[in-house]
């Protein structure tokens, strides 16, 4: 069933809203008040043995403080030794995003993560989309739906 455009979502920051796939919901308030982070968007069933989300933080910043945020994600997750690779390029409100992508295994369930970060309008928002790995081709089909809704506010 496709999502009606009364069902947007807007970011606490108010500067975005999207769409949610059908069969997802907003569960900002199910992670408490954790700094930065203004939605989270959460499939209602799991699949592979995991919820599939998108978790979206902003804060006030320009180009150089998404690099560095990129830059520090991924030295992070490496020290972590979780496997860091490029992610394919994706469009935020028409704007274009880089990330990447890392596999890790989280209460026995193998799980890919993909982290990019797009500058608009004197904000930095980080997407991270996660699920199980067996499940990331239907996860990448929602987050494109959810990017092509995303409208700036």
């Amino acid at each position: 069933m496709p999502v009606d455009a009364a069902d947007a979502v807007l970011g606490r920051s108010g500067t975005y809203s999207v769409l949610p796939p059908a069969g997802w919901g907003e569960a900002t308030d199910a992670v408490g008040a954790v700094p930065g982070i203004d939605l989270v968007l959460m499939s209602s069933e799991k699949a592979a043995g995991f919820n599939t989300n998108l978790v979206i933080h902003v804060a006030p910043g320009d180009a150089a403080l998404l690099a560095t945020e990129l830059a520090t994600g991924r030295e992070e997750l490496a020290d972590l030794g979780r496997t860091v690779s490029d992610a394919p390029g994706v469009t935020v409100g028409g704007v274009r995003a880089t990330g990447f992508t890392t596999s890790f295994s989280q209460q026995g369930v193998e799980v890919v993560a993909r982290s990019y970060g797009v500058h608009h309008d004197s904000h930095v928002y980080l997407l991270t989309l996660s699920s199980g790995t067996t499940a990331s081709t239907q996860a990448a089909a929602d987050f494109a739906e959810i990017l092509e809704s995303w409208t700036w506010t």
